[in-house]
């Protein structure tokens, strides 16, 4: 069977079958309603505008291909194993949530948009490579270790438990809070840029605390190579807060001020291994 939509656009309110048809479109194919959606079949649809605005889950069951965009306006979209293939543009808007299990899993698009608000969940429970691109939230769930592809930049960033996330020698920034319950390891640096951050114990080989605000440490912080606090764009020293308190003797409320020109001395909780 084949179906041509030439231009027309088409609303799902519920499910998305081929069981070995082609579909051919020009048009937009959009998942909306409060229920949850799955596109699945024994043939990999082929879409040309994919849009879903699910109040809940649009899953996918197979491997589709989208030729211009893909767009997440709301809710979860949630690949599973599957793959996603061809494609101009991804869009992951608001505070909509995409989520992969697959090992090696890409975005084939040239233009890929992720809202700073959305949710990026890579929950394999195996081994899992995850792209280098600039996220919103990046979660890294269920286990396995998770290995960076590339130079990421996130919002906020999460490691579950039983989740080793291996940052490679890249240099990563994160510009809001970094929640570590698992493992970290990485040759290379991250960078903490943001006005006010929380960052929990974790091991990294270099990090930099840069920008304005505060940065509160949760826990001990280990690093292989060097910590260094720089100066922010308006010329006043960024405040690193360590907590919980461990006695600094001569520095009220365990506060460590540093300017650019000043080195962090390797205090506890802060170990210079």
């Amino acid at each position: 069977t084949q179906v041509d939509a030439k231009q027309s656009n088409i609303s799902v309110y519920g499910n998305w079958e081929n069981d070995g048809g082609i579909f051919t479109s020009l048009g937009d194919v959009k998942f909306i309603g409060d229920g949850v959606s799955t596109i699945t079949g024994t043939a990999a649809t082929t879409f040309y505008n994919l849009i879903s605005e699910k109040n809940s889950s649009l899953l996918l069951n197979s491997d589709i291909s989208v030729k211009n965009l893909l767009t997440i306006d709301s809710g979860i979209f949630d690949a599973f194993s599957h793959s996603i293939n061809e494609g101009k543009n991804f869009e992951l808007n608001n505070k909509s949530t995409f989520r992969t299990s697959h090992q090696n899993f890409n975005l084939p698009f040239s233009s890929v948009a992720i809202s700073p608000s959305s949710i990026f969940e890579y929950y394999g429970n195996e081994q899992q490579d995850i792209l280098g691109l600039q996220y919103g939230n990046l979660h890294l769930l269920d286990g396995g270790t998770k290995n960076a592809l590339g130079t990421i930049l996130a919002s906020n960033v999460e490691i579950e438990n039983n989740v080793t996330f291996d940052g490679k020698n890249f240099f990563h920034t994160v510009s809001g809070d970094w929640v570590n319950r698992g493992a970290f390891i990485s040759s290379g640096e991250i960078t903490f840029s943001g006005n006010n951050q929380l960052i929990t114990s974790s091991d990294f080989n270099n990090v930099t605390f840069a920008g304005a605000g505060i940065k509160t440490i949760l826990g001990d912080i280990n690093a292989t190579g060097n910590i260094s606090v720089e100066e922010n764009s308006t010329s006043s020293p960024t405040t690193v807060v360590v907590l919980p308190s461990r006695g600094f003797p001569s520095i009220p409320a365990d506060t460590v001020v540093c300017d650019h020109a000043s080195p962090l001395t390797p205090i506890v909780p802060m170990a210079f291994l």
